[in-house]
């Protein structure tokens, strides 16, 4: 994650923010922990609110089995035009990957998102 992170401060890639993660964050119990997580999402240069088709799209994903928390962040990150929402919750993603097609943003490990990323990097640079 730092090293996407490190990509996301360099503003090689955007990061988008949102209001679902902001709920999150400021519901972490750790305080040190939450200050960290809190910096680094300030590097967010797309703020994403919970709108009513938000909302309503919100709905639509609990009902095809994420969870309260999960749902918001996938109609965000459709809301904000996200290639990619990256999650480590391996339960997210496996729902994420059975329900691919219904939704209008991949979701990906960092790991293996960051591995592929790179790798098309060097791919471009080689036929250069």
């Amino acid at each position: 994650m730092l090293l996407i992170l490190d990509r996301c401060e360099a503003r090689d890639w955007d990061l988008a923010g949102s209001e679902s993660i902001a709920y999150e964050l400021a519901n972490l119990p750790d305080e040190e922990r939450r200050q960290r997580v809190v910096s680094l999402a300030s590097l967010a240069n797309t703020h994403i609110e919970i709108s009513p088709v938000v909302e309503t799209r919100a709905i639509e994903l609990e009902a095809m089995g994420f969870g309260a928390l999960g749902a918001p962040h996938v109609a965000c990150a459709e809301a904000a035009g996200a290639m990619v929402l990256l999650t480590t919750d391996d339960v997210f993603h496996r729902r994420a990957t059975r329900w691919g097609t219904m939704l209008k943003v991949r979701v990906a490990n960092p790991t293996g998102w960051l591995m592929e990323a790179c790798g098309d990097a060097d791919a471009e640079a080689d036929s250069d």
